[in-house]
């Protein structure tokens, strides 16, 4: 699904002429596994360009989802459910500005303001150390973020946890 994700953007970037570089895995916070597509010259875009290609994986997950659903519906076959809740659940977090995913892409787009996640994190590392200009809107965008963080964590655990327990039914 996270390939699939990406090839999204891949295929979209293409579209709109430019040549993706690598495809990149990681684990954010050494936990949820991120991949990522490299883009040289997404930002020489205009902004609706840039808009289509980092919904591009939603677009694709969405398409996923509404797949799997329909095999559901089609077969009768519950262990499309597995298939299909973890592209919903893709949907929903990459649509989140709170992580640095699509979501956080297109919110820095639309506010024409880069940086947004780094400014807040800084703010709070520098919390009680130095006197600055206290930015009500960072500091919201700061704490959303971190319960957004430990709420997607907890949930995916969970998830990870049940989906285990179904697959040793089957």
């Amino acid at each position: 699904m996270l390939f699939l994700h990406e090839l999204g953007h891949m295929i979209t970037a293409v579209k709109e002429g430019l040549t993706p570089n690598y495809i990149t895995f990681s684990l954010y916070f050494y936990f949820t596994p991120i991949v990522y597509v490299s883009t040289p010259g997404i930002y020489t875009l205009k902004s609706d360009k840039r808009m289509q290609i980092f919904s591009a994986g939603i677009k694709m997950n969405l398409f996923l989802y509404s797949f799997f659903i329909m095999l559901v519906n089609l077969t009768k076959q519950e262990i499309f459910f597995l298939f299909a809740l973890p592209n919903l659940f893709r949907v929903v977090t990459n649509l989140s500005p709170f992580m640095p995913l699509d979501g956080y892409l297109m919110l820095t787009t639309i506010l024409k303001k880069p940086n947004i996640r780094k400014n807040s994190f800084d703010l709070l590392k520098s919390f009680g150390k130095e006197k600055k200009k206290v930015q009500l809107p960072i500091i919201i965008y700061t704490l959303i973020s971190i319960i957004f963080i430990g709420f997607l964590l907890i949930t995916q655990t969970l998830t990870f946890i049940n989906n285990f327990k179904i697959l040793l039914y089957f």
